[in-house]
């Protein structure tokens, strides 16, 4: 079990969206053991599980706002309350949903 779990997501097919994904597969060829390093197309519930058994999990993507040309890093210190889980119908699609969904498995 890694005690690190990395998920970089986004879609190759759009450039910087891209970013996340990449990073993930860099980090993945560093082969650590504590480390696991997830390059994915986008987040889904199946998600929770290796997230309930880490002791870290770290999120890369990328996100840069219209009226900017900065790109945005955004950070989550916890698992939010169950309110946040009222619009978990089908996928979940946000961290925020994931850390709350792997509190319960």
């Amino acid at each position: 079990m890694a005690e690190i779990l990395i998920i970089g997501y986004g879609n190759i097919f759009y450039s910087d969206y891209a970013a996340g994904r990449r990073v993930a597969e860099f980090v993945a060829n560093w082969k650590l053991l504590n480390l696991r390093s997830l390059p994915l197309l986008q987040l889904t519930p199946d998600l929770a599980k290796p997230m309930s058994e880490a002791k870290l999990v770290i999120f890369v993507d990328v996100y840069r706002p219209w009226d900017s040309p900065e790109l945005l890093v955004g950070y989550y210190n916890y698992a939010p309350p169950l309110p946040h889980l009222k619009n978990c119908v089908g996928q979940v699609v946000d961290p925020l949903s994931l850390l709350a969904l792997s509190q319960f498995i």
